[in-house]
């Protein structure tokens, strides 16, 4: 099986490359995605906290003001 993928990849050197380009993409996708998502989910998460230190320090310390 080995000797005969070897043959073949030897008579079509360019399908080797383009096998080398999947597992290449493959591994792109399966570990910078999620790290990029979970860097995006983590800055998410702070700026959502800044906003409520922003909203509390907007607010009356007696809760909402008053409707006039």
């Amino acid at each position: 099986m080995v000797r005969s993928a070897v043959t073949y990849l030897e008579a079509h050197p360019d399908h080797g490359l383009a096998l080398v380009a999947v597992i290449i993409a493959a591994y792109y996708l399966l570990n910078y995605r999620p790290r990029m998502v979970r860097e995006a989910e983590r800055r998410l998460a702070e700026l959502r906290e800044e906003r409520g230190h922003l909203y509390r320090g907007l607010r009356p310390p007696n809760g909402p003001a008053p409707s006039q």
